[in-house]
């Protein structure tokens, strides 16, 4: 499977000429998928240490996640015409 290097996050121009590297389907949706979706890599050391310095055992707080759009308990139960 053909992995863009650097997410194109839409880029049309950095989906077709940017850096591409050869992986595996489980390693492309596992852990490569992982680390782009949290910022960083969930691999662990020998000494059950992450590997990556980006991890929030080091930075001490845990990336933002965008919130979802507030759900209206009450409009959710009037009929829509």
């Amino acid at each position: 499977m053909a992995d863009h290097i650097h997410p194109h996050h839409g880029d049309v121009n950095q989906f077709w000429c940017g850096e591409l590297q050869s992986l595996c389907r489980p390693c492309h949706d596992g852990r490569k998928r992982f680390a782009e979706n949290r910022g960083f890599d969930s691999g662990v050391g020998a000494d059950g240490m992450p590997l990556d310095p980006r991890h929030p055992i080091y930075t001490g707080h845990l990336p933002e996640k965008p919130s979802a759009p507030p759900v209206d308990p009450v409009a959710s139960l009037i009929p829509k015409p």
